[in-house]
Parts: C-alpha cells; sequence; structure tokens
C-alpha cells in the first residue's frame, strides 16, 4: 500500500513509472481481499466504547419522545468495509493521470481543511439553524484575524520608527547571509564557518579513555587526511605510521559543528534540502561501491556521531603543502542484516545493523561530498535491544545520551517520501543511480507507449483483458483483479456484491 501510494501522489510521471503503476494496482486489490479474508478474520473487532455509549444516549432520546422503554444497546461488530468510495476509485487512478496531469494538480486538501473548520464550528453551535451560526462565528475569526494582523503591522512600523529615530533614510542591500551557515541549494553541503567549539585531540578524544568509539580516533583520522589530500579514491589503501606523522593538524584542534545540511536533485528535477544533528537526526547513506551487483544493497548507511572541521597540511622533508580546511564527519557505520531477503517482490523493507565494535572498521571518517541525503530509519522493537555490538554500556560518543545499548536492528524507510521512494524502485530522471531496479515494466513496451484511453471493464474481451498482463506472478489471482478493473468491485468478492 506504502509503493501504490508513493506512485499515486508523484508530481512527475514516465511512461515506465505509469506502467509500474498499472501493473501495481489491481496487485494492491488483491492484497487488501486476502488481508479481509484470513487476518480480518481471525479477528473480532467492535466498535469503540464511546460510540456505543452514543448509540444508547440516541436510543434513549428516542424512547423518551415516543413515550417507550428504551432498550440496552450492545457492542456493535465491525469489519473493513471494502464498498466504499476510496476503494472504488482506485483502479480510475493510472489511466486518470495522463488525461488530467499528477494528483498533486487536482488535491482535495483545501476543501478538507475548509470542512474541518466547519464541523469544528458546527460542534459549538445549538444545531439549530446552524449555517447562519456558524458564518456568524466565521465572520468573528476573519476581523480578529484581520485585527490582530493590523495591531501587529502598527506594532512592527512604531519599533521601527522608534529604532530609525531622525536617521535619514538608507539604502538596503539585501544579501543572504545565514550565520547558521545555510547557503544557495547549488552546493552539494552546508557547514558552518564559525569556529566556536574547538577540541583537542589527544584530550577529548583520549584512546585511553576506555570508550570504544575513541580506540582508533586519531590514526583514522589521519588515514582520512591523507586520502584526501592524496586524492585517494581506494579506501583500502594502508598507511604507515610514517604517513601519518606527516599530517599536521594545526593545533591539534578540530572543530565541532550542529548541524549539516544536504542539498539533492529530487526525482522530478527540484533542489531539496535534508538536515542532519548528531544528537537528534543522526542517520545519513551513501552509494555503496556494490551497487548494481546481483543481491547488494544500493546505498550504505552510517550514524552521525560528529560533524567537525579541521586546518589541516602535509609536512615531507623538504616541502609542506598550503593549509587548507578540511571539512569531515565521524560516523558509526551499519551493515545489511545477513541471510536477510528485502525488496518489493519480498514485501520486506531493508534491515541493517550496527558493525560490531570488533570490527576496526566499525568507525571512520566520511568526506561530505559523498553523503547522498539523510536516511529514515526506525528500530525493530519486535527484536529488542543488546550490548554487544558495543562493548560498553557507560556513557559513550557512539550511543544517544541515557542509551546503555543499541538496538539490534533498524528498518530503512524508503517510503519516508516520494524521493526516496524513487531512488530504491527506480524511475525517477533527477537521479543518477537507480536503486534497486525494480521499476516493473510490462514486455513490448516502447517510449511512445500509448495511453489506454479507458480501464478495462468487465465487458472487455479476453485479449484486452490479459494485454499488460504479461509481468503478473500468478495467472489467476492477476486476471480476477484485472477482470474487476473498472467496474467499482476491484476490493469485493463475488459474495460480497449486495450492498445495503
Amino acid at each position: 500500500m506504502a509503493e501504490w501510494h508513493s506512485f499515486a501522489k508523484l508530481r512527475m510521471h514516465t511512461d515506465p513509472t505509469l506502467e509500474h503503476f498499472r501493473i501495481l494496482t489491481p496487485e494492491v486489490h488483491r492484497l487488501v481481499r486476502d488481508f479481509k479474508r484470513t487476518t480480518c478474520a481471525a479477528f473480532e473487532t467492535y466498535e469503540l466504547a464511546r460510540e456505543t455509549s452514543s448509540r444508547n444516549r440516541k436510543a434513549v432520546a428516542d424512547a423518551a419522545k415516543s413515550g417507550a422503554t428504551a432498550k440496552a444497546v450492545s457492542k456493535k461488530r465491525k469489519t473493513l468495509n471494502l464498498n466504499t468510495y476510496k476503494y472504488h476509485s482506485m483502479p480510475d487512478f493510472p489511466p486518470t493521470i495522463p488525461k488530467f496531469s499528477t494528483t498533486d494538480l487536482f488535491s482535495t486538501r483545501l476543501g478538507e481543511s475548509l470542512h474541518r473548520l466547519i464541523k469544528r464550528l458546527y460542534s459549538i453551535t445549538s444545531k439549530r439553524d446552524h449555517p447562519a451560526q456558524i458564518a456568524k462565528r466565521y465572520i468573528r475569526i476573519q476581523r480578529a484575524r484581520m485585527s490582530a494582523a493590523v495591531d501587529g503591522y502598527k506594532a512592527r512600523r512604531a519599533g521601527a520608527r522608534k529604532r530609525a529615530g531622525s536617521r535619514p533614510m538608507q539604502r538596503l542591500e539585501l544579501v543572504f547571509a545565514d550565520p547558521y551557515g545555510a547557503k544557495a541549494l547549488e552546493i552539494h553541503h552546508n557547514i558552518t564557518l564559525i569556529r566556536r567549539r574547538p577540541l583537542n585531540l589527544h584530550t577529548d578524544f583520549n584512546p585511553r579513555s576506555g570508550d570504544p568509539a575513541m580506540k582508533y580516533f586519531i590514526p583514522h583520522l589521519q588515514d582520512h587526511f591523507l586520502d584526501r589530500l592524496l586524492a585517494c579514491e581506494n579506501d583500502e589503501r594502508v598507511y604507515s605510521d610514517a604517513d601519518r606523522r606527516t599530517i599536521d593538524i594545526r593545533g591539534d584542534k578540530i572543530y565541532a559543528s550542529k548541524l549539516f545540511r544536504v542539498n539533492y536533485t529530487t526525482y522530478d528535477v527540484r533542489r531539496d534540502q535534508d538536515v542532519m544533528n548528531s544528537g537528534a537526526l543522526p542517520f545519513i547513506m551513501v552509494h555503496s561501491p556494490d551497487a548494481g551487483n546481483p543481491g547488494q544493497a544500493p546505498y550504505l548507511y552510517a550514524q552521525l556521531l560528529g560533524i567537525f572541521n579541521a586546518t589541516v597540511s602535509r609536512v615531507m622533508e623538504t616541502t609542506r603543502t598550503t593549509a587548507q580546511r578540511i571539512d569531515f564527519l565521524w560516523v558509526r557505520w551499519m551493515e545489511p542484516e545477513p541471510r536477510y531477503t528485502s525488496g518489493l517482490k519480498e514485501g520486506k523493507l531493508p534491515l541493517v545493523r550496527y558493525v560490531a565494535d570488533t570490527d576496526a572498521t566499525a568507525f571512520g571518517f566520511l568526506d561530505p561530498e559523498l553523503v547522498v541525503r539523510g536516511a529514515h530509519l526506525m528500530p525493530v522493537f519486535s527484536r529488542g535491544r543488546t550490548a554487544e555490538l558495543l562493548a560498553t554500556e557507560t556513557r559513550t560518543a557512539a550511543r544517544f545520551a541515557n542509551d546503555c545499548s543499541d538496538w539490534k536492528n533498524y528498518y530503512v524507510g524508503i517510503f519516508v517520501d516520494r524521493d526516496m521512494a524513487m531512488r530504491y524502485i527506480g524511475g525517477g530522471i533527477g537521479h543518477l543511480d537507480t536503486g534497486h531496479g525494480e521499476l516493473r515494466v510490462a514486455e513490448g513496451l516502447e517510449s511512445d507507449v500509448e495511453e489506454d484511453e479507458d480501464p478495462p471493464g468487465p465487458a472487455d474481451t479476453d485479449d484486452d483483458t490479459d494485454e499488460g498482463n504479461t509481468s503478473s506472478s500468478s495467472s489467476e489471482s492477476d486476471s480476477d483483479a484485472e477482470d474487476e478493473v473498472g467496474g467499482g468491485g476491484l476490493f469485493n468478492d463475488d459474495d460480497e456484491m449486495d450492498i445495503d
């Protein structure tokens, strides 16, 4: 359902994404029917207590009016109702988008928001002649808002005059300068230029402090600087102690920042930004070197432990390079859960876990230029927590504040937004990568494919029904779903067609 919703809400469609959407729709219908037949049938669900109480009060009031004795009202059985317009209209989405453009252009959000306001105002009326009462209260609200806006404007004008005094008017140069480091969206990332939190390498990151995260902090940092200064793209290159001693970090100090902003191009060729904070929004994603290989994840994930910068140069026997500022990220790496298969076909989200601290690469440093965007990782609460991945239960820089253990696994939220979904499924023209490449297209689909004018209905021939259904996983179930497209019965079994 999350996959279907992502494609229904896309702001830009192509022929392959529309074909994937068309193939996906009957599969969702079949799954919902299966859900009602199996899962819903295994549970007995009833209405809420307040609903029973409301019906009971209504029965008492009706009995009082007629002079009869009110009968006790029992809890009413509730089942999943698929005979609604919401489910009935789902098959119309794929053929409607080519005709009337994407769904964000004809959203009902404005009407729904006004509807909520009307319902709120109705609850405070006397329920008699409510349209006039609602109109009167709405006018009062608008007048109050207008009055508050006028008072605010007058207060700002008065304050501006008081500050200006008798100074002559000057022309203002409107230059964008954010003190927190935010810049234009054309660049890849933003880290503040202000240096307010200097940290000493040998005291604040002492490898003898007992924190596993700091055990190899200094040598790994020196290796990272060597890679950056030598423009080395091979992460497996090994440096000697003599090579590390050529790195000169000015004053043995690094400077910490709180925010890390990443700008990226979305699937519909727009620019957007993610903001990461090591204390609140700490997860990031980078391209995997094994992306494109069968069975390999397209991205690697890491928890952001710190956002730093330092002034670094390299000192050789006879020369010294020019000192330069280098921004870098301190991260705790994550790895895919072994023997776990994920994907759209399997119906499972990707599952990751922290790399155990027994691995020397569990912690490392990352060039901010390599970050694709922020990641949305959700703890798998059913698997619980563990302290085996990090050999300490005391406070450490590798965990959140007040945590003494780690969640065993995290789900990757690939449907957190439309851009993230397109990164994994593929089909976004604004992406250079294709993710898992699970975009399904019927065999024989050409770039100039003509869209069907109408969805196939129950009266269509068998040839029309089977067209475009070559990639279905089960001919029997998909033929049933295709036969019902456009007939308004996608979610209904044969014995459920009678509507009271």
